[in-house]
């Protein structure tokens, strides 16, 4: 299977999966840490590398700077679009009506005249604007801009994983999560954040992997076997208290089911003729 991957440094999993087991699968690495729209073109189904910067990480990795992506079997953009930090920047001042917490507190409100001690805000206006960031990201750029040139080849957008359950300790400069911990809220803003990319990505025939749910803890957070001993793109390990990547074992699930999926599509291909 020829694959080409396109993302930024949460690449890295899939590229340290690779390397541990192949698995049938031939790669061009087409990443950067922080890659940013403006760095590649998009030609039909030519990508181009538009910087010295990424040029020089793709030569690091073996991959021309010039692309065809009709020759590649399959395409899967990495993360590139909103992720539950996004949400997060949303709902620093707010609470979200139809969360457990927010529920709770329109119960407290109606019992009580003190105003809230954060304003309200709906779970589809928070929906409403998760989808117009996702529509505005990146990926679906590149997944809207392919479905047109290309709608025969497979695309798969890989959500970026959660982060570590580990930044929720009394020491975490993310006290926001915390606070969405804490009140139980978590599975409610993976399941909004989810629905934001299904509204985006399922109407271009963009297949959407996430990862397991025996891997998510509280949940919009990673457990520590996905993140312990994540690797970087340029090769070493991501520090220690790095909450942010996974490693090698989601890594190597998701290959596997991108591996599955091609296999399943050529399978379909052949059942048509």
């Amino acid at each position: 299977m020829r694959l080409c991957v396109i993302g930024n440094s949460h690449v890295a999993m899939l590229m340290a999966a690779h390397a541990a087991d192949p698995a049938g699968i031939t790669p061009a690495w087409f990443a950067k840490p922080g890659l940013r729209p403006d760095e590649m073109v998009l030609n039909g189904t030519v990508l181009s590398a538009a910087s010295e910067e990424l040029r020089a990480r793709l030569d690091g990795f073996g991959t021309a700077p010039v692309l065809d992506l009709a020759a590649f079997d399959a395409v899967a953009i990495v993360a590139l679009a909103p992720s539950v930090f996004a949400a997060m920047r949303l709902l620093q001042d707010h609470d979200v009506t139809g969360w457990p917490s927010g529920t709770r507190r329109v119960a407290k409100a109606l019992r009580s005249e003190r105003p809230l001690k954060r304003p309200l805000l709906t779970r589809a206006a928070l929906r409403a604007a998760l989808i117009g960031q996702m529509q505005a990201s990146p990926a679906a750029g590149l997944a809207a801009a392919l479905r047109a040139t290309a709608p025969d080849l497979p695309v798969s957008f890989i959500a970026q994983p959660f982060p570590a359950e580990s930044m929720l300790s009394a020491e975490s400069r993310y006290p926001v999560f915390r606070r969405i911990a804490e009140a139980g809220d978590g599975a409610a803003l993976a399941e909004d954040l989810s629905a934001a990319e299904d509204a985006v990505f399922c109407p271009l025939g963009t297949a959407i992997l996430r990862q397991p749910t025996e891997t998510v803890a509280r949940g919009c957070h990673s457990r520590d076997v996905v993140m312990r001993g994540a690797k970087r793109l340029a090769g070493g390990r991501q520090q220690d208290e790095d909450p942010l990547h996974a490693n090698a074992v989601l890594g190597a699930d998701l290959l596997c089911r991108l591996y599955r999926s091609h296999e399943s599509h050529k399978i379909t291909l052949k059942t048509d003729i």
